[in-house]
């Protein structure tokens, strides 16, 4: 908002009787009066949208005041970052990482937006923008995808990061969830954490690529919660899978001219949202079969592997907070402590329902309960049957 002060061009916005600019989420509480796009009066309750929803402004990038110095150099400089963006009201979460460069190429193939009142077509209806250069390309879309996959031979380690990003989810009233503007820096610095072989930005691994986790942005000074986090981050496997069919005919018009590569990641995309969990962080092929078959007893809808990283260890923290399991102490008095209370019938265990199960009975003592072992794995087999059903 600094950069667009002064030496600006605004398009369809609304007049203030002052003879300054507005439009709808500028500020928190709507003007009382206004002169709208179409040059009429225009009050809060009349029922009309004071700015068009396409409406747009030109300004200097110079003005910005936190532009970097070496925007103009004319020697270029080293590119670590790729941003792309759609408008989506749900279905793209605030911001993904792409697993590697192609997986990247691939977002970018299929960037997509809720039609606006501008655009041809139906509003609300989904239109397809890939790399934001469908009017810009003058050749076949499909070629131009494989000069993006191509690069990667070029680049080497030294390929930049991909991501994608979505300032738009709406609430159920239909509301922005994130108040972008220049608190779309806090996403920014994200991604800065995330460049290079070792990035310190906690993210967790979904279906359709890295997202932060409910505390990887700093929200430090605004008023935006965990649970408005928790859905602005959220990935949505329904709602994904819906999707998949519009790809794949999106693709369709292109021919054979989509990579066979992009093609092979819309497959894998596919794929997770079907597991819907990462990969087994190990190889060790005992534990890869008990897991199976323990798998098969419970039933789980799915199996997460636990890493014991930090990352993990701060995500399933702030998890029990949601779920009121975990009261977070104060974090100048006790940093990073919490107090969990248990139900007040179960604070301890069951002594009648602790079994000692040795072979011979003697061995269990005359102070313990004793069960024969195959009797009891019996039984607990027949509890443990289905038990995870729709769980973790």
């Amino acid at each position: 908002m600094q950069t667009c002060k002064k030496n600006s061009i605004f398009t369809n916005v609304a007049l203030t009787p002052e003879g300054d600019i507005w439009w709808e989420g500028m500020t928190k509480e709507q003007p009382a009066e206004l002169i709208d796009w179409t040059g009429q009066k225009w009050t809060p309750g009349c029922g009309r949208k004071a700015a068009h929803p396409n409406s747009r402004y030109t300004t200097p990038a110079s003005q910005c005041p936190v532009i970097d110095p070496d925007w103009a150099n004319p020697n270029g400089v080293p590119v670590s970052a790729i941003i792309f963006g759609g408008r989506r009201n749900s279905l793209i979460p605030l911001v993904t990482e792409a697993f590697t460069w192609q997986h990247g190429v691939f977002m970018g193939s299929i960037i997509s937006s809720e039609l606006t009142a501008a655009a041809e077509g139906t509003v609300g209806d989904v239109r397809r923008d890939p790399f934001a250069m469908l009017p810009f390309c003058g050749y076949n879309m499909g070629d131009y995808f494989g000069h993006w996959n191509d690069f990667r031979r070029f680049l080497g380690y030294n390929s930049p990061k991909i991501f994608y990003v979505n300032w738009f989810r709406r609430d159920e009233k239909g509301d922005f969830i994130w108040p972008g503007f220049g608190e779309n820096s806090r996403v920014l610095k994200w991604i800065c954490k995330r460049i290079g072989r070792n990035p310190t930005g906690k993210s967790i691994r979904t279906p359709i690529g890295h997202v932060p986790t409910l505390g990887g942005i700093d929200l430090g000074g605004l008023d935006v919660s965990l649970e408005t986090m928790r859905k602005l981050l959220h990935v949505d496997v329904d709602e994904w899978l819906k999707e998949i069919p519009a790809i794949r005919r999106y693709y369709q018009q292109f021919g054979d001219k989509v990579p066979a590569a992009l093609q092979d990641e819309l497959v894998q995309l596919e794929e997770r949202l079907h597991e819907l969990e990462e990969e087994p962080p190990t190889t060790n092929a005992k534990l890869l079969s008990w897991v199976n078959d323990m798998r098969t007893l419970c039933g789980p809808s799915k199996v997460h592997w636990c890493s014991g990283t930090e990352d993990e260890y701060d995500e399933m923290c702030e998890l029990l907070v949601q779920s009121g399991s975990f009261l977070k102490l104060n974090e100048k008095l006790r940093p990073r402590s919490y107090l969990c209370r248990s139900d007040p019938k179960d604070v301890a265990r069951v002594e009648s329902c602790t079994f000692i199960c040795s072979n011979l009975k003697e061995d269990a003592g005359p102070t313990n309960n004793w069960c024969d072992p195959t009797e009891m794995k019996d039984k607990l087999m027949k509890l443990f049957k289905g038990c995870m059903k729709g769980r973790t």
